[in-house]
């Protein structure tokens, strides 16, 4: 994620730019490719799993696409 419009539905997740994304909906994302077809395919909710370079730990987000 390089940035996130202000007071979007990502924005309200408190997703912050520098989230790597490494799945959607438990579809492992490897390129920009993958993530546009997981997140076309994603339906009313989406669960995004990853993680920042500076956090050991994995990040999970859940929103409603609006």
């Amino acid at each position: 994620v390089t940035s996130v419009y202000r007071n979007s539905t990502i924005d309200r997740t408190n997703l912050r730019p520098g989230f790597i994304i490494t799945a959607v909906n438990g579809q492992s994302v490897n390129s920009e490719a993958d993530l546009v077809s997981a997140l076309r395919k994603s339906g009313k909710e989406v669960k995004l799993k990853g993680y920042y370079d500076e956090v050991d730990e994995p990040y999970f987000y859940v929103f409603h696409p609006e």
